[in-house]
């Protein structure tokens, strides 16, 4: 996974790349972490050959909440964007996404989701009310609209999990309401 450092907020809400409340744990290997990681309780790299540039630190400030889910649910204003543009999808129910697949677009999703096979690629933003795993492999992935990659709203303690390998992320993930794994 390589998290570019982009900043699609100004500085005065984003500061790193990853930017994170509570605990940070990676548990992958050869993961690129290109731009601040930044925790705020403790942080724990488990995995090997995870790289860091720079090292993680605590948040020397507040933490940005950039993202409203009303603004991606029908008739929201990054809705009717994608829509005006052909390139959105509403799910209702459970999404999966199997090898193969090209994205484009933005998906809001009522269910869960899931991106489960190898080799998964586009330009896409994905926004589901439920939970949100990533177990695929070789995927390549840039944001769509927003800046934003990846969203769940579920509210449990680990709502989204990306536990897949050799991936390449480039957009923010983000999960409001629990941990991201």
């Amino acid at each position: 996974a390589k998290i570019n450092s982009q900043n699609c907020f100004g500085e005065e809400l984003t500061q790193g790349a990853v930017q994170v409340m509570n605990d940070i744990t990676v548990a992958g290997s050869n993961n690129i972490f290109d731009g601040n990681t930044l925790y705020g309780t403790t942080f724990t790299n488990s995995g090997s050959g995870n790289t860091f540039n720079p090292a993680p630190a605590t948040n020397p400030g507040s933490f940005p909440q950039p993202f409203k889910i009303e603004n991606y649910r029908p008739g929201g204003s990054a809705a009717l964007k994608a829509q005006a543009e052909g390139k959105y999808t509403q799910v209702t129910g459970n999404f999966e996404v199997g090898s193969g697949t090209v994205l484009d677009g933005l998906y809001y999703v009522t269910g869960r989701a899931g991106l489960s096979g190898s080799g998964i690629s586009g330009l896409f933003t994905i926004v589901s009310e439920g939970k949100l795993e990533v177990s695929g492999s070789n995927i390549n992935a840039r944001n769509y609209i927003d800046n934003l990659l990846l969203f769940s709203n579920e509210v449990s303690v680990q709502p989204l999990e990306i536990p897949g390998s050799n991936n390449f992320f480039d957009g923010y993930i983000y999960a409001p309401n629990g941990k991201i794994e």
